[in-house]
């Protein structure tokens, strides 16, 4: 029995020297938050005893700065610069050195902003047509960079309600800009979606481009007239005021027609008179507006012989408008109209 008992105590013993240490992995770190200018706290976990806490700081660059501390408190003000983005990582350590999961929040110092923030230095690149591209400084500079977003807004001269959009750099694109048309554009910084700061204003007109080539809605035969009627290049597609049509037949003749625009853009009918009988004029026709002149587009008119019977051979083209220049289907529809007067017996 003594034996027995001694085996016991002995084994006993024996089995609590060689027992293993209990290992602590923590839980995240509770309640991390940046409070002010670069001072962060959090809550220790529950499940360990925390011995240190390991504080890693990634610059946005992915240049990486380690400390430790013992308190649930850090001061990182040394290390953070402003307006530069670090992800802040807090990895605690319990008591047999062991880490336990990190937690980590995202962290960017912003300056007090000043009172005269403004946006300047607007200027302006166009391309083509229809490109133009807006770019912009903020005043003063060194807060530039704390910028998140900025918010644009542009009016023209047909809507009150603007084209809104955020970009995250000082210049925009769009590529549907209007000749001649009047846009006003709007710019503010966002650094705190909490405040809102001036709107720069900048006022521009596209610059003006001759219009697409005229597309030829009817053509009415006579003997020493030809009247004529033009589709031009619509008011929406481009402001530029259009002044006349030029049909230059030379040797012949070479004439100018004005025309009134009234931002309406109708069909331009008009009579080209005095000609020979039974002559052809290959004549080009082009449109005149404030920024010069259209590509011309060549038809050939023939008037009708002097024996002709009363009344006038018509040719009307059935063209959408969206086929300005090209004109091979309509001269072969043309000239097939053409034929039947040009002999009459």
């Amino acid at each position: 029995m003594l034996c027995v008992l001694f085996f016991i105590v002995f084994s006993h013993m024996f089995s609590t020297t060689i027992q293993e240490p209990i290992i602590c992995v923590s839980d995240p770190v509770k309640n991390l938050a940046h409070l002010s200018g670069g001072f962060m706290n959090w809550t220790s976990p529950d499940n360990c005893n925390i011995s240190t806490y390991v504080v890693q700081i990634i610059r946005e660059d992915n240049v990486t700065f380690h400390f430790e501390t013992e308190h649930t408190n850090f001061n990182a003000s040394s290390v953070l610069s402003l307006c530069t983005k670090y992800e802040v990582r807090v990895i605690p350590v319990s008591s047999n050195d062991v880490q336990g999961t990190p937690s980590s929040i995202d962290v960017k110092l912003r300056p007090e902003m000043p009172e005269n923030l403004a946006i300047s230095g607007f200027s302006v690149k166009t391309s083509g047509r229809s490109n133009i591209t807006l770019e912009w400084s903020l005043e003063p500079s060194h807060v530039e960079k704390c910028v998140d977003l900025f918010r644009v807004l542009v009016w023209d001269e047909d809507c009150n309600i603007p084209y809104d959009l955020y970009v995250d750099d000082n210049h925009f694109s769009f590529n549907d800009a209007v000749p001649c048309m009047h846009y006003q554009f709007g710019v503010r910084p966002i650094i705190d979606p909490l405040e809102e700061y001036p709107v720069g204003l900048f006022n521009y007109i596209y610059p003006g481009h001759p219009t697409t080539p005229p597309v030829l809605a009817s053509l009415v035969q006579g003997v020493t007239a030809i009247n004529v009627t033009w589709i031009l290049e619509s008011f929406q597609e481009n402001r530029c005021e259009i002044t006349a049509i030029n049909i230059d037949a030379s040797p012949l003749f070479n004439i100018s027609h004005p025309v009134q625009d009234d931002g309406r853009r109708l069909p331009v009918a008009f009579e080209l008179f005095n000609l020979q009988p039974n002559t052809i004029y290959i004549s080009n026709f082009s449109v005149v507006n404030s920024a010069g002149i259209s590509e011309a587009v060549m038809v050939p008119l023939q008037t009708l012989p002097n024996d002709t019977a009363r009344g006038q051979k018509v040719f009307r083209s059935n063209l959408p408008r969206g086929l300005a220049g090209n004109f091979v289907g309509f001269f072969q529809e043309l000239w097939q109209t053409i034929r039947q007067y040009i002999i009459f017996k």
